[in-house]
């Protein structure tokens, strides 16, 4: 499976990997909005439920910006956020707490 594949499989399978975690989502409301590669897809968490979809948000608390390549490699463990972070690999705009917590839920 090709790059974009795997971005697109892991953004499909997204919000039935997080309905699992209702308990943990349940304080976090927010909307993400990532840019991977020319794949743009969002995220909203409100109340404990999850949905994803294509596009651009609306109004997105959270802009994560990525190459396909680095986010993969963040997918497959060989880069850490951190890592991305400081090499320039990866960019957020606004709230930077969210994509914070947010790694942390997509990880597990």
């Amino acid at each position: 499976m090709g790059e974009q594949g795997r971005v697109a499989e892991f953004f499909d399978a997204l919000e039935g990997k997080l309905a699992k975690r209702k308990g943990e989502l349940s304080e976090v409301t927010a909307t993400f909005q990532f840019r991977v590669g020319d794949d743009p897809r969002w995220l909203t968490l409100s109340r404990g439920e999850a949905r994803a979809g294509k596009g651009e948000a609306p109004s997105p608390d959270c802009v994560v910006t990525v190459t396909e390549e680095a986010f993969l490699d963040l997918l497959d463990g060989k880069l850490s956020p951190t890592s991305a972070l400081f090499a320039g690999k990866i960019r957020v705009a606004g709230n930077f707490g969210l994509a914070m917590h947010l790694g942390s839920l997509v990880r597990k």
